[in-house]
């Protein structure tokens, strides 16, 4: 599913003056994606800030993204009961081959009652694709600048890097809902 204009304009401005500064503290991760074979590739990199993991504040910065499971909830009428991991990802300009972009196929969390949110920060290229197993392709989200992907955690999707723009900023989010999902 998808939610255009997730945030009010000065919301989603201020979270993209936050994470496109030079003072934003990235860090390198050797991995897009937690499955695959990340021994392929030295492509296979990002720059991540951590949020939240597990209930333990990691950031400074938790307080102004965690308000965007407020709004989540006030566009799907879901009630979020804990926020898992919260956590922005940069990936820079790559080209990969299908067997590269094969590797990045993950899902979130295999939990009752977890859904996944991606939080385009920017407008950039580099669809999210979720897919219905490992083959069909499900639904295709292209970033634009404060809309939000969100699907169940245990669903199979993968990244794909930008081509054209410099960078694809994102934040992540896997959190519990209330409600029962099937």
């Amino acid at each position: 599913m998808l939610i255009e204009n997730l945030l009010p304009d000065t919301l989603a401005n201020k979270i993209e003056s936050l994470l496109c500064s030079n003072d934003f503290p990235w860090r390198w991760n050797p991995g897009i994606s937690f499955g695959g074979d990340i021994a392929f590739s030295n492509k296979d990199y990002q720059f991540i800030h951590l949020f939240t993991k597990d209930g333990l504040d990691q950031s400074q910065h938790l307080d102004l993204v965690k308000s965007l499971l407020d709004w989540f909830e006030h566009h799907t009428g879901f009630t979020v009961k804990s926020a898992i991991r919260i956590k922005a990802n940069l990936t820079v300009r790559q080209t990969y081959s299908q067997y590269e972009l094969d590797n990045l196929l993950h899902n979130d969390l295999d939990k009752k009652n977890c859904l996944s949110m991606i939080y385009y920060v920017h407008d950039s290229d580099g669809d999210t694709l979720t897919f219905d197993n490992e083959v069909n392709t499900k639904e295709r989200f292209s970033p634009k600048k404060n809309s939000a992907a969100w699907f169940k955690s245990s669903e199979i999707h993968r990244p794909t890097p930008p081509k054209i723009y410099g960078a694809r900023i994102v934040i992540n989010f896997v959190f519990e809902v209330n409600e029962d999902i099937e």
